[in-house]
């Protein structure tokens, strides 16, 4: 009797389990899928990896935080000016007439103001000042006259704006700031219009910065513009189009000497540049690197391949407890439109999530991220982003509630294709067990047929069958559900000798 084509299993065949025991991989890109396992994955998004189980994957809802830093579990969403929130930065100011530090979110709007509010006070409606900018400005973390500030500039030859607890003013004769550290008593600034030298003074007035009373260092080499300056280790370093350079200060306070650490072939991200204790990590065209102050570092990542395909020109990144945080855009080529990409003109679709200890690998899917920032503060830390399309007028704290901003997440686990180790031979998927406390919907495909079976959810253990008959087989979990958790998976099949 023949079926599809397929002999039936004879008495001639050998039976085979199959546990499906590494749900907390991600996909391998560099390996072909023939070459794997069938338990292996070739593609997930906006599923948890855990343990060997399929979990409720990330999501975001509106920032709320407490009113106070005492009762931490009584949050009060934030009332936001404006329609449009198309930046968002952290800033933490020491309010010495309370000698306490306070912690702000701080964004800028299409109406061009920029908003603040305090993170662990009553806030009826965030504060805002208007200012001169038409485009979005870049904001700096400083010091000014001993306090802590922060500076904004646009790039359109309006000087900055300046934050602090007791200054929300528009300085428009002042430098343009790119980026700023502070390191050898000096303060460190790449200027927008001159972004081929960094620029010096012991003058923290940003607002007296003359030709007079500061003084540039030129870099005569081929690594581009300058991008970003940070402080690490007693140093000082800039981030360039291609490559890092060191700033090493010696013995009189006004003689540097300019090293070239780093040089590459592809661009680096601005915008991917983060640090996690005394690493920075930025992403360029080849992948994601570490850097120590001495040595850059690939990190070699299974998913290299798919990382090198994203498009990272509106990447942003931030690192948090460990993990770095990368929002880009993916093509994934699958006839599928998921989130966003259901609406024209989306910029991002995925944010990666790296563990930078473990390599371990998780993907949000569907959400135009924009920016992300990260909360940090000794009561109640959070990442959270600002977005593009029907999202914009929010700020966001990204959670594991597997859904974005009330609508659930579409998620997938799809297996690589493969032939079981035996590529000449036909094989019977027989059946599948799984634990499923949701629905969810599996599909098995050969290259002979396909079948999609719906299963409910259920605490106990469930036995499908399958009967699919073919030579290379993948299969699939896919579930719209809020919640997820998939477990104990096992496949039963038979080969013929």
């Amino acid at each position: 009797m023949i079926i599809n084509n397929m002999p039936l299993k004879s008495k001639e065949s050998k039976e085979e389990i199959l546990e499906f025991d590494l749900f907390d991989n991600f996909a391998n890109t560099s390996k072909a899928q023939s070459m794997q396992e069938l338990k292996n994955v070739s593609s997930t998004y906006n599923f948890k990896l855990n343990n060997g189980e399929l979990k409720t994957g990330y999501g975001f809802k509106k920032l709320a935080m407490p009113t106070n830093n005492v009762d931490l579990d009584d949050e009060q969403e934030l009332l936001l000016d404006g329609s449009q929130v198309n930046a968002v930065w952290s800033f933490k100011w020491y309010d010495s007439s309370k000698k306490a530090k306070r912690y702000y979110v701080v964004y800028f709007n299409e109406l061009n103001h920029i908003g603040y509010a305090d993170l662990f006070n009553t806030r009826p409606l965030t504060l805002y000042a208007p200012t001169t900018f038409t485009k979005t400005p870049v904001g700096n973390n400083t010091r000014f006259h001993d306090d802590d500030a922060m500076v904004f500039s646009s790039g359109e030859g309006c000087g900055f704006y300046l934050l602090t607890g007791s200054i929300a003013n528009m300085y428009e004769d002042a430098p343009e700031i790119v980026s700023l550290c502070s390191q050898y008593d000096k303060y460190f600034a790449i200027t927008a219009g001159e972004r081929a030298d960094l620029v010096y003074s012991d003058n923290d007035n940003l607002m007296e910065w003359k030709t007079s009373n500061t003084s540039r260092l030129k870099f005569n080499d081929d690594r581009g513009k300058l991008n970003k300056v940070i402080a690490l280790n007693d140093y000082v370093y800039v981030f360039r189009d291609y490559g890092i350079s060191k700033i090493s200060q010696f013995s009189t306070k006004s003689d540097f000497d300019i090293s070239g650490l780093y040089q590459c072939d592809s661009y680096i991200y601005p915008k991917t540049i983060a640090s996690s204790g005394d690493n920075v990590y930025f992403l360029e065209g080849s992948g994601l690197f570490s850097f120590n102050g001495t040595k850059t570092s690939k990190i070699n990542l299974e998913c290299d391949e798919m990382l090198a395909k994203t498009d990272k020109r509106h990447a942003s990144a931030v690192c948090f407890e460990g993990k770095y945080y990368l929002a880009c855009r993916y093509d994934f080529n699958d006839d599928k439109t998921i989130g966003c990409e259901n609406q024209p003109n989306y910029v991002n679709n995925i944010l990666f999530v790296f563990d930078l200890v473990s390599k371990k690998i998780e993907l949000m899917r569907g959400v135009d991220i924009n920016t992300l920032c990260v909360l940090n503060n000794p009561y109640k830390s959070k990442v959270v982003a600002c977005f593009n399309g029907s999202h914009k007028d929010k700020i966001g704290e990204l959670n594991l509630s597997g859904e974005i901003f009330g609508e659930n997440t579409e998620k997938e686990w799809q297996s690589v294709k493969c032939d079981l180790n035996a590529p000449e031979k036909v094989k019977k998927l027989k059946f599948l067990t799984i634990k499923t406390l949701n629905s969810v919907v599996l599909k098995v495909s050969s290259d002979k047929i396909s079948k999609t079976y719906n299963i409910e959810g259920s605490d106990k253990i469930q036995r499908i069958r399958v009967d699919v008959f073919g030579r290379e087989f993948n299969i699939s979990f896919s579930t719209k559900e809020k919640q997820s958790n998939i477990s104990n998976v096992k496949l039963g099949y038979s080969v013929q000798k």
